[in-house]
């Protein structure tokens, strides 16, 4: 059974939607995850009886406004790290 192609691109669009630029920077997909093994994992829907797609479960990175800024007035950013389902259409 050939391996299934990851849509990349897809999910990384799908993640500046669901973090966007003024309160979250840079989201990401972290490729390797040292407690969950290789990322993203693939999430198929068993209800009609067939294995179809519906999304992928990532650990992702990204950085997080915090409401406050430094003594020039710079954002103060904070680096986090979350596992998602990221559902595709």
């Amino acid at each position: 059974m050939p391996r299934a192609r990851i849509p990349y691109q897809e999910l990384q669009d799908e993640l500046e939607n669901m973090y966007p630029f003024p309160v979250y920077r840079n989201p990401r997909i972290r490729p390797k995850s040292v407690y969950r093994g290789y990322t993203p994992i693939t999430v198929y829907d068993r209800s009609k009886g067939n294995f179809a797609t519906i999304g992928y479960r990532a650990m992702i990175e990204f950085s997080r406004f915090q409401g406050e800024y430094d003594s020039v007035m710079n954002p103060v950013f904070r680096q986090e790290m979350k596992e998602v389902v990221i559902l595709l259409n």
